[in-house]
């Protein structure tokens, strides 16, 4: 239909003349990225995996964030016919003189036509400046990490915010981290660790012992069983109160694989 449109105003002698129209339209705001500010404060959170202490630094800042008003143009062609002065061009010179058509404007104008979408671009002007409540990982932070025992570590954040320290061996297997760092922030983290079953064995006695005044030389025996869990528990001292204790406290306790399907004999020395 096109083709057929142009054809005919060719014949009809007249031009088709390429047009270029823009326009422009509010296309609404868009943020910009974030400016980072001075650091206000900083929080830090902590957590347990297994003796490691992980604690998570965090700047909280005053922030800026543009807005930009988004304007969009639009370039499109379009055909454009204007008559020809010259006769020939008609429907009557087509007849005496068919060479003289121009074909060139003919494909010209199929160009045109063809050429729907056009071209649009954006552009983004400055409206204002946000100031907001923003956080970020805070990295090259120095901590101090104080175990139990009154030990302190010092360690620095990484760039995302987290420092990792070990609770060593000798630290209780109950107690309370607490971590401090710069600008008054600190933390605590109150743990328990689980206790390995031959250390278990040597706390319950020992703390049975003391509640039900049990002094002098033990022999412990211990059956464990497949699955790490002691079966039968004998003592060669006190009586059936500390027998219980000892029991009640080894109740859930785990043996690790180089004492299962075995038989203990542990001796302990009691205080007193």
């Amino acid at each position: 239909m096109k083709t057929l449109a142009i054809a005919t105003l060719l014949l009809s002698g007249c031009f088709v003349v390429p047009k270029t129209s823009t326009t422009t339209k509010n296309a609404g705001t868009e943020e910009g990225a974030l400016t980072y500010g001075a650091v206000n404060s900083i929080t830090l959170k902590t957590s347990l995996d297994g003796a490691i202490v992980e604690v998570a630094a965090t700047a909280e800042r005053q922030c800026e964030k543009p807005i930009y008003q988004v304007i969009e143009t639009k370039k499109e062609k379009h055909a454009s016919y204007r008559p020809n002065k010259d006769a020939r061009t008609g429907l009557f010179a087509l007849v005496l003189a068919p060479v003289t058509i121009p074909v060139s404007a003919l494909v010209t104008g199929l160009a045109v036509l063809a050429d729907g979408d056009g071209e649009t671009t954006s552009n983004h002007k400055l409206l204002r400046t946000e100031k907001v409540a923003c956080t970020s990982p805070a990295d090259n932070v120095t901590l101090a990490i104080t175990m139990p025992s009154g030990q302190t570590v010092n360690d620095i954040t990484d760039p995302e915010g987290i420092a990792r320290v070990r609770i060593p061996d000798t630290e209780p297997y109950t107690g309370v981290v607490s971590i401090s760092g710069p600008q008054r922030s600190a933390a605590q983290l109150r743990y328990t660790r689980a206790m390995p079953a031959v250390t278990r064995v040597r706390e319950t006695v020992m703390t049975c012992s003391t509640v039900h005044h049990v002094r002098g030389s033990l022999k412990m025996q211990l059956d464990i069983d497949e699955d790490g869990k002691p079966t039968n528990i004998s003592l060669d001292a006190g009586d059936g109160l500390f027998a219980a204790c000892v029991n009640e406290g080894l109740a859930n306790a785990r043996f690790s694989e180089e004492h299962r399907s075995a038989k203990l004999v542990l001796p302990f020395t009691l205080p007193g």
